[in-house]
Order: C-alpha cells, then sequence, then structure tokens
C-alpha cells in the first residue's frame, strides 16, 4: 500500500509470495495502469510424502520442493515414498537425502604376485595398515533420491501420480510400486523407466476395461 506502480518491482512481488507461500509453484504479476496490479498464481501439485531422518513426515512436489509437514495419518493420504529419508527438511527448500554410511572395502591388484601356496584369506582391518588402498561401496542417499525423482517424473508425464500408493527405492535393482492398493509393480532397476511405467499404465488400462 502506497507504493508507486510505476517502480514497483514484479520480481520483488514474485519471490516474497513464494518464499511465504510454499505451494505456490508460479507467479506473474502485470501492472494495469492507472491503479491495478493483477497477480495471477500457479498451485503446486503436491502428491507425495517421504519421512525424515527423525520419522517424521513432511509433503513434497515431483521437483522435491517441501510444502509442509504432516502426521502419520494425513501421510497415508499421499503417495508415500520409501527406502529414503531427508536430511534436516524445511518448507520452502529443495529435499537433501540423509546419507548412509558406505562400506569401505581394501583394493586388491589382481595382477600382484601371490604364494599360491597360501590360503587366500578375506583382509580384516587388523591386516590391513593406513597405506592400503581402498574404496567406500553402496548407494548414497543422494542416488535414492535422484531415482525417486526419475520415477515421479514418469509417473507425472503418465497422469498416474493419484493411482500409486507407495514408490520403494530400498533396492535401486528392483524399484516397486503399490498400484490401487492392488497391484504390487517391481520395475527392476532406472533403465527404461518411460517404457515400463508406460506399459503399466497400458496394462491396467486393459485389466479395468
Amino acid at each position: 500500500i502506497g507504493g508507486n506502480l510505476m517502480t514497483i518491482s514484479r520480481a520483488q512481488i514474485s519471490g516474497n509470495i513464494i518464499s511465504n507461500l510454499p505451494y505456490v509453484d508460479t507467479v506473474r504479476v502485470g501492472i494495469i495502469l492507472p491503479d491495478t496490479v493483477n497477480i495471477e498464481i500457479t498451485e503446486l501439485d503436491v502428491v507425495y510424502s517421504i519421512q525424515d531422518a527423525a520419522g517424521n513426515w513432511w509433503l513434497m512436489n515431483a521437483d522435491g520442493k517441501i510444502v509442509e509437514g504432516v502426521d502419520t495419518v494425513s501421510a497415508k493420504d499421499y503417495t508415500q515414498v520409501l527406502g529414503v529419508r531427508l536430511e534436516s527438511p524445511s518448507v520452502g527448500q529443495q529435499a537433501v537425502a540423509q546419507e548412509e554410511e558406505l562400506t569401505t572395502i581394501p583394493l586388491i591388484d589382481p595382477e600382484a604376485e601371490t604364494d599360491q601356496s597360501e590360503e587366500i584369506t578375506e583382509p580384516t582391518q587388523e591386516t590391513l595398515d593406513e597405506t592400503t588402498p581402498t574404496i567406500a561401496v553402496g548407494v548414497t542417499g543422494a542416488e535414492r533420491l535422484n531415482t525417486v525423482m526419475m520415477v515421479l517424473t514418469e509417473l507425472s508425464n503418465n497422469s498416474i501420480t493419484g493411482q500409486i500408493d507407495s514408490v520403494d527405492v530400498t533396492s535401486l535393482s528392483a524399484v516397486e510400486l503399490w498400484y490401487d492398493e492392488r497391484f504390487q509393480v517391481n520395475l527392476g532397476d532406472t533403465n527404461r523407466l518411460d517404457y515400463k511405467i508406460g506399459a503399466l499404465k497400458a496394462t491396467v488400462s486393459r485389466m479395468e476395461t
């Protein structure tokens, strides 16, 4: 109130709205002289719930934006993301996965000469020293969350987000969906996700006709 329409900042208005109203996706601000500001907003399509490291539930959109904290009962009203948890989520911010502790194993040179007469045993921490090269193996939380985002994108592209009860990325080689509380769907890995989810939609459509 009291601002000059000739010097008003559309970017500032948009930024203020989005930062204060996390459910807003886009904002368009128009100036109509002499006395009107026209604001058009588009809301986020929020359909996913996900837990944080402490077990609390949060809502996020398909782009990973956190929009609200919810209780356990309310979380069941949305597609639940399983197999990955968030690290210190905050409303209006992008989701960040809680990182998992990777397993460190020693690097053994397959071309190194060994005494064939000696029994080959698995190296232990006691047999290794600080100069032994090692490698961390396992799946990071970021990889799991990235897989979730890929699946959610394809679900959105095929307009079947509302029918999916859960997306489970506990195993990245066996990503699992539950469809309409009736069908357990194993997508395998993320290879050709577009084809797999498209085939899921087509298959269910044929079953329901």
